[in-house]
């Protein structure tokens, strides 16, 4: 672990001459970005298998939708680094993939936390309104 991050230079990551270099060595530690972006496929694969409650399916949604995305532009990425595509390759679109993936997961945690508990919240007092409430003589047989 101490190779790998070793390989890192922390301080040239904001450089804007590091940054906006159109075809950068395709070399490096893209092989470990791959297996990231090819992780966040397979779970969002996973994700999409489960079958999620009623209330949890749109957060569901949310999150396979974050993984599936910016894994694909991930792997897009890489391969055009790979092939050496000015400005597609660019380590600055990498850094607008992270800045994209972090901005939609905040927003990912602010639906679970503040939107989700209204929501479960509103659909039990429905149900426990729609409880008490007359039902037809024919709902109430079937």
């Amino acid at each position: 672990m101490s190779n790998f991050l070793s390989q890192i230079d922390f301080g040239k990551l904001f450089q804007k001459e590091y940054l906006s270099e159109m075809t950068p060595a395709a070399g490096g530690l893209y092989q470990y970005l791959a297996i990231v972006f090819g992780l966040m496929i397979i779970l969002s694969v996973f994700l999409f298998l489960k079958k999620p409650s009623e209330i949890y399916r749109k957060l569901y949604g949310k999150v396979i939708s974050l993984f599936l995305i910016v894994g694909l532009i991930g792997i897009a990425l890489i391969f055009f680094r790979f092939e050496a595509m000015p400005y597609l390759g660019s380590r600055l679109m990498f850094l607008v993939l992270i800045f994209v993936f972090l901005i939609w997961f905040g927003l990912i945690v602010y639906y679970r936390l503040i939107v989700l508990p209204k929501e479960i919240r509103q659909k039990k007092e429905k149900e426990n309104f729609e409880k008490y409430l007359p039902r037809r003589k024919i709902e109430a047989k079937g």
